[in-house]
């Protein structure tokens, strides 16, 4: 049975450390899927940890942090965790889909890759909380008018308030001189992104945003650091 587009678990049973032809530094990883029904399958990740240019990519930094108990320090780490049988011990989430690409024959053929690798959610584990002030803008109105209560107070009760914005940038405003803006950047995310769904895109920009300016509220970025944050995004495929 083949892998089409979806997400599965999988357990990392090998990895390798290697530079690409074009300089990037890049970490091999074979999955074993567990997944029902494709017990049989396995596929191979190619994440890319620092770029071209020297740099580190952040969002796989964190990604290997979180998902396999890297420290973050030695990433020959990696090789030693799936040698043990270690990382076997540590299943994650792939979002997998398919792929057109030229053969060395020149044919065109299809095959499956990993787009991303997620930490497995524990059981009964609540969506994140949605941003406060963004639906109280949507829908406060319409739910005080049902209830008769015409107050604009908001409510305590509930999830608690979020220095983020809205997962969706606001209707455009007056952009900044020079520099690069939110609805800049998110554009930048959505092209590079098309085949995520809103759901997993939104996860993605709020994860990009905390690797990269940790604890700053997204109304404190200035058109630097949105730049910085395009740039994460047009980089997606650096090697």
């Amino acid at each position: 049975m083949n892998l089409t587009n979806g997400k599965y678990i999988g357990v990392a049973t090998a990895a390798s450390i290697y530079e690409s032809q074009g300089g990037a530094l890049m970490v091999a990883l074979s999955f074993d899927i567990t997944s029902e029904g494709y017990e049989a399958e396995s596929i191979t990740s190619q994440e890319c940890l620092g770029k071209k240019d020297g740099t580190i990519s952040e969002i796989t930094y964190e990604t290997l942090k979180q998902c396999f108990g890297w420290s973050g320090v030695d990433i020959f780490e990696l090789v030693d965790a799936a040698t043990s049988g270690a990382l076997k011990e540590r299943p994650v989430e792939l979002v997998i889909e398919e792929e057109t690409f030229t053969g060395r024959d020149g044919s065109q053929k299809t095959g499956a890759r990993v787009r991303y690798i997620n930490p497995l959610g524990g059981a009964g584990r609540l969506p994140e909380c949605a941003d406060r002030g963004m639906i109280n803008a949507k829908y406060g109105a319409r739910l005080r008018a049902m209830s008769g209560n015409t107050s604009t107070t908001n409510s305590t009760v509930g999830c608690p308030p979020k220095a983020s914005e809205a997962p969706k940038p606001p209707a455009a405003r007056s952009a900044p001189v020079t520099g690069c803006t939110k609805e800049v950047a998110w554009q930048a995310a959505c092209t590079v992104n098309s085949a995520l769904s809103d759901a997993d895109l939104n996860t993605l920009w709020f994860k990009t945003l905390a690797s990269l300016f940790p604890g700053k509220p997204e109304a404190d970025l200035t058109p630097a650091n949105w730049q910085i944050v395009r740039n994460q995004f047009d980089d997606a495929v650096p090697y």
